[in-house]
């Protein structure tokens, strides 16, 4: 590159510093492209589960649910107690995924309500409705996250962080439904935060959900 109007000097400076400029971008393309193509690999590459058992879990056959991370692989997996669910690869071989949530309610049906460590005996039950703080709330939420192998069942981020249990039918208006496994589904705050500007957050129907999943 030829530089007018400056000596010598400053034009060589100017030309090793845009020549850095270049190599640097060069490498940086580089491994972008490598780590994307790593990524593709890794999915097409993945080692075949198929068959095996993972605590209550035998995997069925492969899923095609892809995540927001392309190379995650997800299996459709069948738990001893009769439930299907659907479960990284990741939370099956790191043991963090046993079953489809039966395992943890089994563990913590002695931990609900004043059992728990961390219940607080100066709510009252009107105010731990309001905050959700209800005996298992928080036990039936992460069942959800689980269940729906941390994945937004809508757009399928699963970056992690960002999930919300989503009620079908709504909370305040069923009492009875609010902890219960099937009336949750996983969402992320963008597509919740969508779903809610539509339908408003009183009165919410399974039949809204899955006009709007549908859609």
């Amino acid at each position: 590159m030829f530089v007018v109007g400056v000596d010598i000097k400053t034009r060589l400076r100017l030309e090793v510093s845009l020549c850095n400029k270049t190599q640097t971008t060069r490498r940086f393309e580089s491994g972008y492209l490598h780590q994307r193509r790593k990524g593709r690999s890794m999915g097409s590459r993945a080692k075949d589960l198929t068959g095996q058992r993972f605590g209550r879990l035998v995997v069925v056959s492969r899923s095609d649910r892809n995540g927001k991370n392309s190379h995650r692989v997800y299996w459709n997996c069948q738990c001893d107690c009769g439930c299907a669910s659907v479960t990284s690869s990741g939370c099956l071989r790191s043991g963090n995924t046993k079953s489809c949530g039966c395992l943890r309610r089994e563990m913590l049906n002695a931990r609900i309500g004043s059992l728990n460590p961390y219940w607080n005996p100066k709510l009252t039950d009107e105010e731990r409705i309001q905050g959700r703080k209800i005996p298992g709330y928080e036990e039936w939420r992460f069942e959800v996250f689980q269940r729906d192998g941390f994945a937004c069942q809508r757009c399928g981020d699963d970056a992690g962080r960002n999930l919300i249990a989503h009620h079908l039918e709504g909370y305040a208006e069923n009492p009875e439904l609010r902890i219960e496994l099937s009336n949750g589904i996983t969402l992320c705050e963008h597509c919740h935060s969508d779903f809610h500007h539509l339908f408003g957050s009183g009165n919410n129907t399974r039949e809204q959900y899955e006009g709007w999943i549908n859609e």
